[in-house]
């Protein structure tokens, strides 16, 4: 019985990564939309990250982790050169946040330019389930509709079916869950395949912003706190410290995208911060009950902060504390170091509001305020190694994840302006301007990397 398509080209790509020397990355073959890499299996090892730059001398705008020692790269624009480096995780680490291996010890680095063809230009998802509408740009114009030759991997079974017109088709009955490659036959050209995939039953995705703490790594999301692209930009401009993480201090800006369970949002934690110090370690986050100050932010009433959390401690400058909050993780623990079951379940997620940490104080309402995104929160006792269906677990982080740095937002004119919330009083400094301001830097910043690739939605 011979193997799918599929498998067959990765057994292949296995076998011929056996007999290649230490240290090696090889650009098998370059296509006008992809790039087949392979490398050695590296020793004390059980990650590897594809990064993808323009040039030798850029960071990378792109990164893939993968356990595998083989990849395609995929997305990639014509005429655009790309630079490929392979890094690898240190498999005793406590996590996968730190302990990659630094760059100048890590794989060679290998260039190619892609080449004009006949490729999918783009994919726009009408359904994360079953029914997606695929659109192409084809070098030549095509003297009658293109065919379609639908791959689904898991199975090895191909499909072909006529284009419904010469620039589009949409697909229906897509298995959920499932990963296809679709290849265009014009006249006499086939195109490269396109990969693409469907969302697993009962589940969605989500795109969500991060920006790393206490490292200029990218650093996956696992027992980490992420927000919405509005949120995020609110909560970068909010922030200005040294010790913690700074915009001015060119830390990455990583957008994923996460396939969750389509189930009510747990209860928001909070992970790696101060709060929980002694016991924090950020190469191996902690996360504990929602804090007062996120619960501000989220605007919480007052009745929910007289329940669970501490009350206030005034000073003598008319400053107050930061009490503590408390949670219940229904076995009869109360402390802030707890999270409800709910929370370790599933992903959390709080609402964010203009102005950002104004009310610095519980209220029965808060006057004036705008929504402007969420907090999400990621719990590493759910996350999935594979897919959804994978008992116990509910989230899953995409290989695939694009980057932007402190120093991209700054020249693009960032304002970076420490803004002064502690200590605590009775309101903190209205920042809305601010915010509405960095906003549409913070947009742009992401339109302009995502024309570095061909465009594709999270979930596509």
């Amino acid at each position: 019985k011979h193997p799918p398509p599929r498998m067959a080209m990765l057994q292949a790509l296995l076998s011929l990564s056996l007999a290649l020397p230490a240290t090696t990355l090889i650009c098998q073959h370059s296509f006008s939309n992809s790039i087949k890499l392979l490398w050695n299996d590296v020793d004390a090892t059980d990650l590897y990250m594809v990064e993808v730059s323009t040039n030798r001398s850029t960071l990378p705008f792109l990164v893939e982790t993968t356990t595998a020692t083989s990849t395609i790269v995929d997305d990639l624009l014509t005429n655009q050169s790309y630079c490929f480096n392979v890094r690898s995780h240190l498999a005793s680490a406590p996590s996968i946040v730190w302990h990659w291996r630094a760059r100048n010890d890590s794989l060679a680095v290998c260039c190619s330019t892609q080449h004009d063809g006949l490729s999918p230009h783009s994919i726009q998802i009408l359904s994360t389930r079953s029914d997606k509408l695929l659109t192409w740009q084809l070098a030549v114009p095509p003297t009658q509709r293109p065919s379609l030759e639908l791959l689904h991997l898991a199975s090895g079974n191909v499909s072909t079916m006529i284009a419904s017109s010469p620039s589009q088709h949409q697909l229906f009955g897509l298995l959920p869950g499932s990963k296809y490659s679709l290849r265009i036959v014009a006249d006499a050209t086939r195109s490269d395949r396109f990969f693409f995939q469907t969302a697993a039953p009962n589940s969605t995705f989500t795109s969500v912003y991060r920006v790393s703490e206490y490292t200029n790594e990218v650093d996956l999301l696992v027992n980490h706190d992420s927000a919405s692209l509005e949120g995020q930009a609110a909560f970068l401009t909010n922030t200005n410290s040294a010790l913690f993480f700074n915009v001015s201090l060119n830390p990455p800006v990583t957008r994923y995208c996460v396939e969750h369970a389509d189930v009510k949002w747990a209860p928001y934690v909070s992970c790696n911060g101060p709060e929980a110090d002694p016991r924090n370690h950020p190469e191996d986050p902690l996360c504990i009950c929602d804090v007062w100050a996120d619960r501000m932010i989220a605007l919480q009433s007052k009745g929910t902060f007289d329940k669970v959390c501490d009350p206030i401690v005034w000073a003598s400058d008319g400053s107050h504390n930061d009490p503590v909050c408390n949670c219940s993780d229904g076995l009869g623990n109360w402390s802030k170091w707890v999270t409800s079951e709910q929370s370790k379940r599933f992903l959390g997620r709080n609402p964010v509001w203009l102005p950002f940490f104004y009310y610095q104080v519980p209220a029965p309402s808060y006057p004036g305020q705008t929504p402007f995104g969420y907090f999400y929160s990621h719990p590493k006792e759910s996350v999935c190694k594979m897919s959804l269906s994978e008992p116990g677990c509910s989230w899953l982080r995409q290989p695939r994840a694009r980057v932007i740095r402190g120093n991209d937002l700054l020249h693009r004119g960032w304002n970076a302006t420490s803004v002064p919330h502690w200590p605590l009083h009775t309101h903190g400094p209205n920042t809305s301007m601010e915010v509405l301001t960095n906003l549409p830097v913070f947009k742009q910043a992401w339109l302009d990397v995502d024309t570095l690739t061909l465009s594709r939605c999270c979930g596509c």
